[in-house]
């Protein structure tokens, strides 16, 4: 499709979908919502690595594999925290 076409939005979207998923899974609660959400993100990742990069070349491949790792680097720290909370400890004394 065209530059601004819908397959090019379709990562967006799914990445979209994804932290909404994510959102709800820690705000109910819900390992399956969360499974869910990675997943989603998994598949969308895997499309944008596999489909997308290969129709774009030099620099912009280089900025769209960066700012994906930038992506998924902010929904590990997300997961984490919000996931595995650290237990505050008062300062000794």
């Amino acid at each position: 499709m065209n530059r601004y076409g819908g397959r090019r939005r379709l990562p967006d979207t799914g990445e979209a979908i994804g932290i909404v998923l994510l959102a709800v899974g820690f705000l109910l609660r819900s390992q399956p919502a969360r499974l869910t959400a990675l997943a989603v993100i998994a598949l969308t990742v895997a499309k944008v690595f596999i489909v997308d990069t290969a129709s774009i070349s030099g620099i912009y491949r280089a900025l769209s594999v960066i700012g994906l790792g930038v992506v998924l680097l902010g929904i590990g720290w997300v997961y984490q925290h919000v996931l595995y909370p650290r237990a505050r400890t008062k300062a000794a004394s």
